[in-house]
């Protein structure tokens, strides 16, 4: 959960709220910075002793404000696998949770406070919510596609079926030929729009690029006898306007420098086999390995270092998915958003030095100090204000309400999460 304040407040009435959400504000930067290198927990519904959450899919507005995820929860007793709509409309602060399909979604997407669905169980639909997922009304149910959708600046949107591309210009309400559909068909696996308006796509096929809101599309260049193209690929740009593409066939990267016109591989690269996610974030590449691991490069790709090891952030399975708002990350262990390289170190395997168990608790936890001078203990609510302080190790919160809390411990603190 982030808290935020207003800047600039004079009355000397709010001087000791302020200070609060800022030391909080600090709290939540350094703990969640100290455990996941450079990404940043939202805070999601994660695993408990009643359910196990695994996300499979994340789509974000342009603004960051609305996130939907799709979401499988087990039940643990009686067992039973739930499938929710998880989402927020406050950057991540709260959370609700609505019935979902039993299957994930070919893909999801939001158009303002406006969440779209494209429904993969063979039902043939095209859904939209206007209450961040709670409820959902057909806007079509009368076509197939084998691509998602790609929205353009030019106010219309377009899918890809059996090699034809078709448009919808009343946001998916009814589709029509493309009359340029002979030029090229892109399926749209993946795409990108650059600030000067041009769209890049990585399709089954091809990788291709449109000066023209998606009318008319011009294959970019590869080197001599490249085999790279079919599902699977990304392709991603950077803030300084170059692009990385990665291959389904080979764990071998790719990068334009020209807007995309030409691609080269890019050579002495120490990327890695098993690469599922490839993306720019500013200037950063962010790879997401198959164990769950996350590196970064900072020079075009050439060289990468690790920010998460497996097992942090995920151990394996999820999605990532870059957006005007950020890098944001879906998976097993919860739902993540990265930050910038500017201030941040990688991950050096180094945590806090204390620990603190059960966690989620309800009755008692127990704090285990290591290589730490400092004896007393305190607990903080979500707002900053101090509720329990105690000498002893095992402290006893059974009072407190139910929600998220911190554990410090001089510098150093914990999340706990009160059940």
């Amino acid at each position: 959960m982030s808290i935020g304040y207003k800047a600039g407040v004079t009355n000397l009435c709010f001087k000791s709220i302020n200070m609060k959400k800022k030391l909080l504000n600090a709290i939540l930067l350094a703990s969640s910075l100290s455990c996941f290198g450079q990404w940043t927990n939202l805070n999601a519904p994660t695993s408990n002793t009643s359910f196990f959450y695994t996300y499979q899919d994340i789509a974000v507005s342009d603004n960051g404000k609305n996130i939907a995820t799709w979401c499988q929860k087990i039940q643990f007793s009686p067992y039973q696998v739930i499938t929710e709509y998880i989402t927020s409309h406050n950057n991540g602060s709260s959370w609700q949770e609505y019935p979902a399909p039993s299957l994930p979604d070919l893909d999801m997407f939001w158009d303002g406070d406006t969440l779209y669905v494209q429904e993969a169980n063979n039902q043939n639909q095209l859904k939209r919510s206007t209450n961040f997922g709670q409820s959902f009304t057909v806007q079509n149910n009368s076509y197939n596609t084998n691509s998602t959708i790609l929205r353009s600046a030019n106010g219309n949107w377009y899918l890809n079926y059996s090699s034809q591309t078709y448009y919808s210009n009343n946001k998916g309400a009814s589709w029509a030929l493309d009359p340029n559909t002979s030029l090229l068909a892109p399926s749209f696996n993946n795409y990108v729009v650059v600030p000067s308006g041009r769209i890049h796509t990585a399709a089954s096929n091809d990788v291709a690029y449109s000066d023209d809101g998606g009318n008319h599309w011009t294959s970019s260049n590869f080197p001599i006898g490249f085999t790279g193209f079919g599902a699977g690929t990304f392709i991603s740009a950077s803030t300084s306007g170059n692009l990385i593409y990665l291959s389904s066939s080979s764990p071998d990267v790719y990068l334009s420098t020209d807007n995309g016109v030409s691609y080269q591989k890019i050579t002495g690269s120490n990327l890695a086999n098993n690469v599922k996610y490839l993306d720019y974030i500013g200037n950063d590449i962010v790879a997401f390995y198959a164990n769950g691991a996350t590196y970064k490069s900072i020079d075009n790709g050439i060289t990468y270092t690790q920010v998460t090891p497996s097992g942090n952030i995920s151990s394996g399975t999820g999605q990532m998915k870059p957006y005007p708002s950020g890098l944001y990350f879906a998976g097993d262990k919860g739902v993540y958003k990265y930050n910038s390289t500017v201030g941040i170190t990688e991950y050096k395997n180094t945590r806090t030095n204390f620990s603190v168990y059960p966690n989620p608790c309800s009755n008692n936890i127990h704090v285990l100090k290591q290589d730490i001078n400092a004896n007393e203990i305190k607990i903080l609510n979500q707002w900053g204000d101090l509720v329990i302080k105690s000498l002893e190790p095992s402290i006893d919160i059974s009072s407190l309400p139910t929600g998220l809390y911190f554990v410090m411990i001089g510098n150093t603190t914990e999340k706990i999460i009160k059940e």
